[in-house]
Parts: C-alpha cells; structure tokens; sequence
C-alpha cells in the first residue's frame, strides 16, 4: 500500500469514529415522582439515562429539578408521552449546574407527564426532586431544607404595573441558593435562559415588574445541598413606570378660544419589564373635546393628547393626565391657556405628512393664513426649535420623539397669531443588520459539543437578538437550537444528540 494510500484510510477511519454516537443505556423502570420527596440514583456508563414520571398539581405550578453528581453534566428532557418520543422540553445548562423544567398547571390539562435524566459526562450519585403545590404570600414566609432538598418553589398572585420584591435571608453560613421567576405564554419554562427560560434571577433576592395580572412562579434552588431553614420576605408596591411632558420643559400649553392644544407625554419603564399604560384626563375643562393618540401605551412609548377648546371660557386650567398600570397610577400636570385672539390673525396647519415619520426622512408640511395681508409665517418644533419661515417645503430635522409642530403667521400691521398645533411622531431610524458566522465554516464534519460563533453589524441602537436553527432536509423545515441569544457571541452546540447526516445552519 502506498503512503497515500495509508493517509487516506486513517482519516477514513477518523470520521467514522468521531461521528459515532455513545450508545444510550436506559434503565427499564420507569419511577414515580412524589412532591417533596428527592430520589437519589447512580449513574455511570452502563446505566446512563433514567425514567421518570409524575402529576402535577392542578392550578398551581410544578418544577422538576435534577442535580448532576459532583463536577458531572447531565441534562432533564420532558416528554408528553409514556414512549418519551414527543419531547415537551429540556434543559441543559453547561456544566454541572441544576436543571430544572416547570409545569404550569394554571394552563395545561391534567394529565401524566414523563421525563428522562440523561449522563453527558462523568459518573455519581444524582438527585432528581418534584416539587409545587406551595403559595407564597406578601410579607414574611419561613421555609426549611430537609433530606438534602434541591428546590423549593411557589405560586404568587401579582398585578400589572406592580413591583414585586422577594429577598431569601436567614440561611445557613455557607450556603449558596439562586432564585428564580417563571412566567410567560408557552406554559412550560427551563432554567437554560436562551429557550423559555425565567424572567427574572438572583442569588437571594429578584425583583418583578408584571406586565399582566396572573400567577407567577418563584423557585428557590439548593445549589449546593445544604439542610436547614430559611425566610423570604416578599413585598409588593406600586410598579415603577413614570409618565412626564416630553420634553419636560413643555408644561404649559396656550391655545385660543375653539383651538387645539398638544400635549405630548413619554411613558417610561422604571423597571425589567415593559408594561401597559392605560391614560386618561381627569376633570376635563368644561365645553372641550378630547382625544389621545394612543389611549393604551406600552413603556417605554410617546403619546399626546389633544384637547379642542370648543366653548370653553377663558382662563387657565389645569390638566391632569392619569396612567393606571395594575393597581398602579401614574400623573403628570400641565398647564392649559385659552387666550382671547380677536383681532388677530388666523393661523391654519394644513398637512405634516408622513405622520408617523422617520428619523432623518423628508417631513412635509403646509399651512395657511387668514387675515389682513398674510405676509409672513414661522414654523418650529417643540424638540427641535424653528425651522422654517415658509408657508410650504419639506424638513428632515426632526429627530425622534413625540414633536408638537407649531406654526404661527403674521399680518401686514405686524400681529403675530396664536399659534396653531399638531403632534407628530418621529421613529428612529431602522438598520438592518449584517450578521456574519465566524464558525463552523461551511462544509466542515462536525462532532461532539460544537461552538457556533457570530458577530452582528450594521446597527446604530436598540436590542438584537440571535436565534440559532438547523434543517435537516435542505430547508424543508427548521428546528430551534436556541434563541435569545446576543448580538455577539458563541453557543456549544450539542452535535451527538442528532443522527449522522448533513444539516443547514441557519442564523
């Protein structure tokens, strides 16, 4: 045989085994979970995967925790099916870290649920504990570790707009915990943040912003095993979300008797989460009419109000805008003036298209007056300042935000007009991004635990968020490997867990 030859047949060789998979060993008993009540077994290469099933209480959430023997990996699947063939959801943080999965039984029938405890490496002794079935209530709740517990957890009822604040403390020296939340729309959750993972984390104290009135779930992990009591203080008060005059020097308003007067507003998120924000006006001036441009405001989000004088009498009043998020409210003050405007000329806002605009595109604009010998007009904007003494042209010096556009005209003896107005929205200016991937390179025979790395470009501001995919049939379909992950990053792609074969990759 030639050295060629013999080159060619050891690499030959060399992808043959690393594309091998481990042979899977699972035991044949499938065991009952029982709330509160850890089960231990030992795991190494013969026996390397363990079935469990369980029911969860109805109307109250349940968590299934596995803790890996010391410095092993091992990873919790749950399926809907007693074959385990219909995978619900796993989880596989890296490392020996505690998996947990949660049930909500608040939104999923009552029914049986089947899960596996699966070696990634090494061998030990492992704990795997079904718990739920608890409520947590506002202010002081004592609690306990026995038998080497792993988890705790509990239901807790919140609002909208509320904060919510739960502190661990009183534990034992040298013990280490992490605290969770779980919450959302898919009914089922992971600690592994990347798929449906928590809203909110810490070692011994998180805090909550709900954006809904609903059940939340709080779990409470035993990182390192340790027996003994403990106290969670749990406090809950109004959300932290503001709302303020935009921009905040605009508190007072000056209109004529049947004008228009804008008050623009911004809703600001104080806290993790957006919520929603009902406004209103409280105690309207008498003979107006009134309107906003969005009555239902998500945080952080501009709005305005518009008030039409109508009949009312002149004078000052004040203006009171209420927010209720939850339980909580929110106000901001203005200051309305109805001038007399006889004897003065009229000034007329025709158009300001388009409305909304972007940041840094054309904004048109025209307007009229009426009186004696029109001959001059000041437009200006309530961010920006003047910008144009023409009664007709295009701008794009408008930056983001919430702009009321004034304009006012002159007569031929010098009057100036009261000044008409309109809001206009301005969006920021959308980039696409250029994502690019750094590694694999295309074509290249993967095995093992595979790192995907990305960097996205392009984009001047706000959140980007990577999701990772793999078809297995030319983009016939796409399968999730994770989600929510950041602009710039890796992920360790876990190859062994699919059959051999050729697979798109797609970011």
């Amino acid at each position: 045989m030639s050295r060629f030859a013999r080159k060619f047949t050891t690499i030959f060789l060399f992808m043959l085994i690393s594309l091998a998979l481990p042979s899977m060993h699972t035991s044949s008993q499938t065991t009952t979970l029982n709330l509160d009540t850890p089960i231990t077994g030992n795991v190494d290469f013969v026996n390397n995967t363990f079935s469990y099933t369980f029911s969860a209480p109805s109307g109250f959430y349940s968590v299934l925790a596995l803790k890996p023997p010391v410095g092993a990996d091992m990873d919790l699947y749950l399926y809907e099916d007693s074959s385990m063939t219909n995978l619900f959801l796993k989880s596989s943080s890296e490392g020996h870290s505690i998996e947990i999965v949660v049930v909500d039984r608040n939104n999923l029938p009552q029914r049986n649920y089947y899960a596996k405890a699966r070696q990634i490496e090494w061998d030990g002794t492992f704990k795997i504990e079904l718990d739920g079935g608890k409520v947590l209530q506002e202010g002081t709740n004592s609690g306990s570790f026995v038998n080497n517990e792993i988890i705790e957890s509990w239901d807790i009822s919140l609002h909208a707009g509320e904060k919510c604040m739960v502190n661990i403390s009183s534990l034992p020296s040298g013990a280490i915990t992490s605290i969770y939340a779980f919450h959302g729309n898919s009914f089922l959750y992971n600690r592994t943040e990347y798929t449906t993972g928590y809203i909110a984390r810490g070692e011994r104290e998180l805090t909550l912003y709900p954006t809904e009135d609903s059940d939340y779930c709080i779990v409470l992990v035993n990182e390192n095993a340790f027996t003994g009591s403990y106290s969670i203080e749990v406090g809950i008060s109004a959300g932290d979300f503001a709302i303020e005059p935009y921009p905040t020097s605009l508190t007072n308003v000056t209109t004529y008797q049947g004008g228009k007067a804008i008050f623009p507003i911004r809703i600001v998120s104080l806290g993790l989460t957006q919520c929603e924000v009902t406004l209103s006006l409280y105690n309207p001036p008498p003979g107006c009419t009134y309107s906003f441009t969005q009555q239902v405001v998500t945080t952080t989000n501009f709005s305005a109000l518009e008030i039409v004088t109508g009949t009312t009498p002149l004078g000052m009043y004040h203006i009171r805008i209420d927010g209720v998020s939850g339980n909580s409210l929110r106000i901001v003050n203005f200051t309305l003036s109805v001038v007399d405007a006889t004897g003065l000329p009229y000034a007329a806002i025709d158009s300001l298209t388009p409305n909304p605009s972007i940041s840094g595109s054309p904004v048109a604009y025209s307007g009229h007056g009426l009186g004696e010998l029109i001959v001059g007009c000041k437009w200006r904007s309530s961010i920006y300042g003047e910008f144009s003494q023409s009664f007709s042209g295009t701008t794009t010096v408008l930056t983001e935000g919430m702009h009321v556009i004034y304009f006012k005209v002159q007569d031929g003896l010098g009057n100036w007009s009261i000044e008409s107005q309109e809001w206009l929205l301005v969006l920021p200016k959308e980039e696409k991004p250029i994502i690019k991937l750094n590694s694999p390179v295309e074509g290249n025979v993967l095995t093992g635990a595979c790192d995907i790395s990305w960097n996205v470009t392009g984009v001047l501001g706000g959140e980007i968020k990577v999701s990772i995919l793999y078809s297995p049939n030319i983009g016939g379909y796409w399968n999730v490997i994770a989600t929510s992950l950041p602009a710039n990053g890796s992920y360790s792609w876990k190859t062994y867990e699919l059959p051999n074969g050729s697979y798109l990759l797609k970011l």
